[in-house]
């Protein structure tokens, strides 16, 4: 889980391992990279703070871990939308979309 809001980071960690999933957490890009090596998938804030920086770490992430699906977080989703990186990730959610969905789509990753 990577995000640069320190209270949504601590809250979904929180809801994910209740849902049973071993979660790490980043609160930068840098972080996010250093951490990543032992993951299964990535969900990820697209701001984090800029949208250049959440666009980068898609990259870099995809560059060194090309099987781990990586899920994008997006108050605006659009801003993906007809971008390279669009084509790296494996779903886009809004959010405020609710939990469970990051939950079920975690779960059938």
């Amino acid at each position: 889980m990577v995000d640069d809001n320190a209270e949504q980071l601590e809250l979904r960690q929180t809801i994910l391992e209740m849902a049973g999933f071993c979660v790490w957490t980043a609160s930068c890009t840098r972080e996010a990279l250093a951490r990543s090596a032992d993951c299964g998938a990535v969900v990820m804030d697209l701001r984090m703070p800029k949208l250049q920086d959440g666009l980068g770490l898609i990259r870099d992430l995809n560059e060194r871990h090309p099987e781990a699906p990586i899920v994008v977080l997006a108050g605006l989703p659009e801003e993906l939308a007809g971008k390279p990186e669009s084509k790296l990730v494996h779903r886009v959610v809004r959010k405020g979309s609710g939990s469970a969905v990051i939950i079920d789509l975690l779960r059938a990753l």
